[in-house]
């Protein structure tokens, strides 16, 4: 990433890890990653903590240094980071932008005043990311009917948003959200589910790991759901630490598809997509008016889940009243659009 006062060479994406070192100095992003600081020090390690700001029940805080750490103090110890590095390369926004969930939209958008006024942001605009994906993604038709899905690392969010041709004279679009829904469930979670399978089948209680080893499984596990999403079968090779044991974790498709069913994931989003399509209805949007379909987020490209969704479009969205039938494929190319 390289950041100047006349262009930005490259999007700056952050993110949203923090490292928290010895004197309570902070590492965020990339290089938390790189440098595989949560494997080494898993205790000062913390990620998602964007979801507590909007769900109802939030993670303890934990104690590092004899100094409390709820999710609440880490994301706006990430915004301050980040504020302040921006000042230290002489850049001096004039105003900020921060997108908000659909879920739990009113606390979230709480927080982030408080932060915004905290940091002297004089001038904040709050824009929830659907309807900010629905622009964001090629979408510059006024009065089109677009379904976000945003399936990321904490949260699972769908919308149905409407743009809207601005009456000023200026050529703009507005968005009008029709129907939300979430589900406070993400890839985090599927990295759990994946590890705690393994070690059910071999036998090994999580008790009887190391947070160390623990933290090394979320990663093995983050990437052979990475690899499901374009292969049949995923192997990756751990190395027990404490007792120099050497183990491959293998999973396929169907596995990860038993899994994401047996921990209630796709039953979830069918209820949400279910959801937001009765949303519509009751207000007399017909659901075949659906004209693009946006997958947001690295979740999104877990085959079960793709195929969910292709799936339920095809039967709720574009079921005609005549004989023909519409492949996956032919969906795929017509109506979606997939970004991280």
């Amino acid at each position: 990433m390289k950041l100047n006062n006349d262009s930005v060479s490259e999007i700056p994406v952050i993110p949203s890890l923090v490292f928290i070192k010895e004197g309570h100095e902070f590492i965020l992003g990339e290089q938390v990653r790189t440098r595989r600081l949560g494997c080494s020090k898993p205790e000062r390690f913390f990620k998602a903590f964007k979801r507590d700001l909007a769900a109802e029940y939030r993670s303890p805080a934990r104690i590092i240094e004899g100094k409390e750490y709820p999710s609440e103090a880490v994301a706006e110890i990430f915004l301050q980071e980040i504020w302040q590095q921006l000042k230290l390369q002489h850049l001096n926004p004039s105003q900020a932008i921060f997108t908000v969930p659909v879920g739990g939209f009113e606390s979230y958008s709480n927080w982030c005043r408080e932060v915004a006024t905290a940091l002297g942001i004089e001038k904040l605009q709050l824009v929830d990311e659907s309807t900010v994906a629905a622009f964001g993604y090629a979408v510059k038709k006024p009065n089109t009917l677009v379904l976000v899905a945003d399936f990321g690392g904490g949260t699972l969010d769908l919308s149905l948003v409407r743009t809207i041709a601005s009456s000023s004279q200026v050529k703009e679009l507005k968005g009008e959200v029709i129907a939300k829904t979430q589900a406070y469930v993400g890839g985090e979670d599927i990295d759990i589910w994946l590890i705690e399978d393994y070690l059910k089948k071999q036998g090994i209680a999580k008790k009887d790991l190391s947070n160390v080893a623990w933290q090394n499984l979320l990663e093995i596990a983050e990437r052979i759901k990475i690899k499901l999403s374009h292969t049949e079968q995923a192997k990756e090779s751990w190395l027990d630490e404490d007792t120099f044991i050497a183990y491959d974790i293998v999973f396929d498709r169907q596995e990860l598809t038993e899994i994401l069913e047996t921990q209630q994931l796709l039953p979830q989003l069918r209820n949400c997509l279910d959801e937001i399509i009765e949303m519509s209805i009751g207000k007399g949007i017909n659901k075949k008016q659906i004209e693009k379909v946006v997958l947001v987020g690295g979740s999104c490209l877990i085959a079960p889940v793709r195929e969910l969704i292709t799936s339920y479009v095809i039967s709720y969205c574009y079921r005609s009243s005549d004989s023909t039938s519409i492949s996956l494929q032919e969906v795929d190319r017509a109506v979606f659009s997939i970004f991280l």
